[in-house]
Parts: C-alpha cells; sequence; structure tokens
C-alpha cells in the first residue's frame, strides 16, 4: 500500500483517533449505565443485528475483526438478557445465526437516545458541521474497505442502524 502521509502525520492522527475513541467509548459507557447495563461491545453487535436481521455468529466476529471466541462470549451474555437468540442454519448445521428478540428491540430503542446525547455531549459538540460530512465519509470508507478486504464480513452496514424506523 502507497504512503500517502507523512511519517509524522500519521502518528499525529492515529494518537488523537486513538484516545478520542477510548475516550468517547468509556464515555458512552458511563453514560449509558443508569439506562441499560451494557457494553460498548454489547450495543454494537445488537445494532449490527438490528440493521442486517440474523447473522452467523463468524459475520459479526469479522464484523468486528475479533476471534470468534470473543462473540462467543458476548452472545451467550446477551442471550442470557433475552436480547438475541441462536438457531442452528437449516441450511448448514455448522453455521449458527443470531438474531435480535422481542426484548433486545426494546433495550435498543432504550439505549439509542442515551447513546445520541452521549455522543453529542462528548463528541458532535467539538466537531464543525462542515467537518461531520467529512469524517462521517472517512469512516464510511474505512468501513467499506474493512468489508472489501473480509470476504465474510456483512455484504453492507446499514445505513441508520440507530434509526428507530429499521
Amino acid at each position: 500500500m502507497e504512503r500517502r502521509h507523512s511519517y509524522d502525520e500519521e502518528i499525529r492522527l492515529w494518537r488523537s483517533l486513538f484516545v478520542a475513541m477510548v475516550r468517547l467509548l468509556n464515555q458512552v459507557e458511563q453514560d449509558l449505565k443508569p439506562t441499560v447495563d451494557l457494553t460498548v461491545v454489547d450495543l454494537g453487535i445488537l445494532f449490527s443485528l438490528k440493521g442486517t436481521g440474523a447473522q452467523p455468529m463468524g459475520s459479526l466476529a469479522a464484523l468486528f475483526s475479533v476471534d470468534p471466541s470473543v462473540i462467543t462470549y458476548r452472545v451467550r451474555r446477551l442471550e442470557g438478557l433475552r436480547y438475541v437468540e441462536r438457531k442452528t442454519s437449516e441450511l448448514d448445521g455448522r453455521v449458527v445465526n443470531v438474531s435480535l428478540t422481542r426484548r433486545g428491540h426494546g433495550v435498543l430503542a432504550r439505549a439509542r437516545t442515551a447513546m445520541l446525547h452521549a455522543a453529542r455531549d462528548h463528541f458532535f459538540t467539538f466537531v464543525d458541521p462542515g467537518t461531520l460530512g467529512l469524517l462521517t465519509a472517512v469512516f464510511e470508507d474505512v468501513v467499506a474497505e474493512r468489508v472489501w478486504r473480509d470476504p465474510s464480513a456483512p455484504a453492507q452496514i446499514e445505513a441508520d442502524p440507530l434509526s428507530v424506523h429499521t
């Protein structure tokens, strides 16, 4: 891959991105605790299922770039809370599909407002409106590149997984 930026620019951006994301995700998780006692990773799984419907556990692992055992652990916890259910695929008995339950949809509805408020309070407030579209495009490109490189990842990311209408 061709280098398009100087080493110093890359390090500066990477450090800023990494610190900002860790802080933001920790703050969002803290802000969510009174509403739903779920981690950001748990919510990421639930929002992914809301946007795409039932998914094979392997596709979730690919989407989040984690070992399948991580997804198994998280899904088992979410299943215990009755937010998701697992079913063996009728087409391939080796594949386990995960889908949201009615209770899972309910927790997402409660979490949605809290997440958006936290994101506004701790991120969007500090981003110039003209820059927000650029940031969105950059991260959509990163997601598209990630999906393109991994054929087992879901074919597309839901345009608005936070929408109450999807």
